[in-house]
């Protein structure tokens, strides 16, 4: 396999992954939104929640990719690293390679800001949640790139 063709490899499973990361983060946000809002006896009728869903996941989309992709693409390089050592059949490293990445980055954004720009992660639990896509988009990456290099070593 040349260099271009493992760098593909890798492309095409990072980008699902990143996708992943990003809408639910988007989604975490804003139901803790809508979660305050109905806390204070404002509730947001169904069809207006929906809509600010997608919206929100719209506009986010941009600004979620260049900073959770950044930490991601850290975290899966980290885990590649460490799966030469450490034995991992069911991407136990690459899960938690992807939940940390994405805590890090929030942490580093409350360091860097003062406070975490992103709504949702203010929480202890909306921070969790959205580390917890971290691991998920981990664990997809994991599953596409071994898919890619099980049909790629014909």
């Amino acid at each position: 396999m040349t260099f271009l063709q493992a760098f593909l490899r890798h492309l095409i499973s990072f980008a699902p992954a990143l996708l992943v990361l990003c809408v639910l983060a988007s989604f975490v946000s804003t139901q803790s939104v809508l979660g305050q809002l109905d806390a204070m006896d404002a509730p947001v009728p169904m069809g207006l929640s929906m809509q600010m869903i997608f919206e929100d996941i719209l506009g986010t989309l941009l600004p979620f990719t260049l900073v959770f992709g950044v930490g991601l693409l850290l975290g899966l390089l980290g885990a590649a690293l460490a799966e030469r050592f450490i034995p991992n059949p069911w991407g136990a490293i690459h899960a938690a390679a992807g939940f940390t990445a994405v805590l890090a980055t929030l942490i580093i954004m409350e360091a860097a800001f003062g406070i975490i720009p992103i709504a949702g992660a203010r929480s202890a639990a909306g921070m969790f949640w959205i580390s917890t896509g971290g691991a998920l988009a981990g664990l997809i990456y994991l599953r596409i790139a071994r898919r890619e290099q099980d049909t790629g070593d014909d």
